[in-house]
């Protein structure tokens, strides 16, 4: 027996993508983006993401950075030696 997943649309209008298998499946295109505020988050104590509502601030973090930070920080679990401490993010307002 096959599961079926409906999809409607990768856009969501004004709703972020979240933390979701899918909505990671469905995040693509800010890779870039994404690898920089990673960097950012683990080098520096305060990270501020700013820019005008809608632009997807918070589907960067919850599906882009929050997610990369887990997998980093899951590698550094199973023994990649020592690195930079990876801490929880936050997503202020979401």
């Amino acid at each position: 027996m096959t599961a079926v997943v409906e999809v409607t649309a990768p856009r969501r209008a004004l709703a972020p993508f979240g933390d979701s298998e899918l909505d990671a499946l469905m995040f693509f295109g800010r890779e870039r983006e994404t690898e920089i505020a990673t960097a950012n988050v683990i080098a520096s104590r305060l990270t501020v993401l700013y820019g005008p509502s809608g632009v997807g601030k918070t589907s960067l973090v919850r599906a882009g950075v929050a997610r990369r930070v887990r997998e980093l920080g899951a590698r550094r679990a199973v023994g990649r030696g020592p690195g930079p401490r990876v801490r929880r993010v936050r997503v202020a307002g979401g």
